[in-house]
């Protein structure tokens, strides 16, 4: 698949509704530390699909895998998390 320009995160939502998309060239919120901007790499329903098709990663790249749907926490769910 051939990579996309840099979008939103709210762009690539709208373009890949409750898909699995690889993103890199990412544009981190350094306040919420979330992915804010990327290049969609590989799109797919499942996650296995997304990275099958992904081009293969060269050393050191910074890639991530995001889902554009909503996400279920599970009942009873802890999250547990430190801060730098």
């Amino acid at each position: 698949m051939e990579s996309t320009m840099r979008a939103t995160w709210d762009q690539i939502c709208a373009v890949y509704p409750a898909e699995y998309v690889i993103l890199d060239d990412l544009v981190i919120d350094p306040v919420g530390r979330r992915v804010s901007e990327g290049r969609v790499l590989s799109h797919a329903p499942t996650r296995r699909e997304a990275l099958a098709t992904a081009p293969k990663a060269e050393a050191g790249a910074h890639r991530a895998l995001k889902y554009t749907g909503p996400v279920r926490i599970p009942p009873g769910f802890i999250g547990l998390y430190s801060v730098e």
